[in-house]
């Protein structure tokens, strides 16, 4: 299954998930990846994101540092 089927299945069920991020973008590299969310924490306090391709081959979760100091 993809990632819009997967959504697609959750919305017929009346499900709830997180919220997407970054909706079709491309990262190049860690750093990439690393600076963009960063970027998304400084203002919206979150415990992390997922990073996931479209195929669910891979799934990682960058976490926000700041997290649970704010908390």
């Amino acid at each position: 299954k993809t990632l819009t089927e997967f959504y697609k299945i959750m919305d017929d069920l009346e499900l709830e998930y997180c919220d997407i991020i970054f909706k079709n973008h491309t990262f190049n590299s860690f750093e990439e990846i690393n600076e963009k969310c960063n970027e998304y924490f400084k203002n919206n306090m979150v415990e992390g994101i997922v990073i996931r391709d479209e195929n669910c081959y891979f799934s990682a979760k960058l976490m926000n540092l700041e997290y649970d100091s704010k908390k």
